[in-house]
Order: structure tokens, then C-alpha cells, then sequence
């Protein structure tokens, strides 16, 4: 059964059965709107005697008026938050990439300095520039 979004028209696919014969309150996933749909099968004339069977009044299933909850973040729009922080974000995962280079580096130092002579001394220059730098920043806040 496809049911159509009576605010912006978009069409979803649903089993029969989900639907029961009294209908039910139905929310579309892209604007949150809700809606009491009654099945397929039904047919214009046949919506009175159903009504009257499952004791709703005609007034409440022709003017259902559309609730709208707080809007909830899909996941486009997280996609978009990401996109709009994605610089912070790549500074961030490239630090701890850099961090975890070193870490790793650090604890197999002796096997890669038998492939890669003088390779404790990179390391060791690294950590000195490392160093200079951590000065430099605590020099710069300094108060006079």
C-alpha cells in the first residue's frame, strides 16, 4: 500500500497489514507531519459503514487537525553539521593520527632502527622540536 504525505507529498511504501480497518495515525519521516490514514481497500461508500463500526465520528477522521512535533535531526542534517565542522574536525583526527604514529614508532623503535638505521634519532629530533614548541607556546602566555 503507498500512502502520499497530505503536507509535502512524499510516498511511502507500507505492508496492508500495518493499517488496520479504523485506520491510524501515520507521521511522515521528511517533515515530521502526522496524519490518520485509513486503508487502501476501503472505497468511499464503504468509509461510512466503517466509521460507524469502529465508533469514530466522520468529523475526527475527515478533519484530523496535523500535529507537528519538535523537529527531529535527521540524518541529512547531521550530515550537514559534520560538513559545516569538517576543518576542526580533520585538524583533530590528523593530531591523533600524528599522535599514534609516534606512539607506535615509539614502543617498536628497536625493530624499524634494525631496518631503518638512525631512525632513534628522528624520533629523538622529533620529540625535541615537540619540545621548542611547547616553549614557544608557554613563553607567548607569559604575563608581564
Amino acid at each position: 500500500m503507498i500512502i502520499e504525505c497530505q503536507n509535502c507529498n512524499k510516498k511511502f511504501d507500507l505492508e496492508d497489514k500495518l493499517i488496520p480497518l479504523k485506520g491510524r495515525l501515520v507521521q511522515c519521516g521528511f517533515c515530521h507531519s502526522q496524519w490518520h490514514q485509513l486503508p487502501n481497500i476501503i472505497t468511499s461508500s464503504l468509509k461510512e459503514k466503517v466509521i460507524d463500526k469502529v465508533d469514530i465520528s466522520k468529523d475526527e477522521v475527515k478533519e484530523q487537525p496535523i500535529k507537528k512535533k519538535k523537529k527531529i535531526k535527521s540524518k541529512d542534517r547531521d550530515k550537514q553539521d559534520f560538513k559545516n565542522k569538517g576543518f576542526f574536525s580533520y585538524i583533530f583526527i590528523f593530531l591523533i593520527s600524528i599522535i599514534a604514529f609516534f606512539l607506535i614508532a615509539e614502543t617498536f623503535e628497536y625493530q624499524i632502527n634494525n631496518i631503518f638505521p638512525n631512525f632513534g634519532n628522528y624520533i629523538i629530533y622529533v620529540y625535541e622540536t615537540l619540545n621548542n614548541i611547547l616553549i614557544l607556546i608557554k613563553d607567548l602566555f607569559k604575563s608581564y
